[in-house]
């Protein structure tokens, strides 16, 4: 008995060049990707330029108008807690009163006809400009770049998705959960600067402190990753930490949570 082979006379690529196709199509890949990703920077780029150029103008605009340029600080800044309440309680906070009931993009004004300029790359402030220290703690930004222009409360602003910027309201519930002897709900929630019997220290890590670290019971873990004043400075590394919320306090503060050392 004889057996038959069949064999068939249609071609077929090999592994090897398959594996070669494939090869070739990733390099096509990274070379599309990589030039998408530098014409995406060389626009940021422009842009940051167009902005700066309109900026400076709109500065010379000014000066021309009032004598002189303004000063140097961050007058949109503004924290309603502790000894810092005073922030933006300046001249030229009444003067840009207008600018504050507007979101960003529906800005218009004599200096700026359009909507106001903002970093195309979304960056933050890093502690003494380290970006060591935003790894270790997290970035440092304004109420206006945190809630992404607008007044609206437990808006997500910079939050991941699913996520939002807490209110007022809701960091008293937190306070209140943490805290050993005023509950949520109680009248010690209301009142002004420094609050509370150990709710701080439940939420501190027990590292990372200069002195008084906390037991962290909630895995809160908050660290003291310091401030950055209208002076442009960075103050209280290791000392202190401060949290926006979304909750408005006037139209030239911002409610937010101080926690400290002591």
């Amino acid at each position: 008995m004889t057996t038959k082979s069949n064999h068939s006379d249609e071609q077929a690529f090999t592994i090897i060049e398959i594996l070669v196709v494939v090869v070739i199509i990733g390099i096509l890949a990274s070379i599309v990707v990589i030039s998408f990703n530098s014409t995406l920077t060389k626009s940021r780029i422009s842009k940051a330029k167009a902005d700066i150029e309109n900026i400076d103008k709109a500065m010379n605009a000014y000066k021309i108008d009032v004598g002189e340029l303004p000063p140097r600080g961050d007058c949109c800044s503004a924290c309603a807690c502790g000894t810092w309440a005073a922030w933006g309680q300046t001249q030229w906070d009444r003067a840009i009163e207008a600018l504050r009931s507007n979101d960003g993009a529906n800005w218009s004004g004599p200096y700026l006809k359009s909507a106001i300029p903002q970093d195309p790359w979304g960056h933050f402030y890093c502690y003494d400009d380290n970006e060591a220290n935003c790894d270790t703690y997290g970035g440092l930004y304004q109420w206006d770049e945190m809630m992404q222009y607008t007044a609206t409360q437990g808006v997500q602003g910079i939050c991941p998705t699913g996520w939002h910027i807490p209110t007022d309201d809701e960091w008293k519930v937190l306070e209140g959960t943490v805290d050993s002897q005023y509950g949520v709900g109680h009248p010690q929630w209301d009142l002004y600067l420094w609050r509370g019997f150990d709710a701080g220290k439940h939420l501190k890590t027990t590292t990372g402190w200069n002195t008084n670290t906390g037991t962290d019971t909630f895995g809160f873990s908050a660290l003291p990753g310091g401030a950055s004043g209208p002076d442009g400075n960075f103050v209280f590394l290791g000392s202190l930490v401060y949290w926006w919320t979304s909750t408005e306090y006037s139209s030239t503060n911002k409610w937010c949570r101080a926690l400290s050392e002591n």
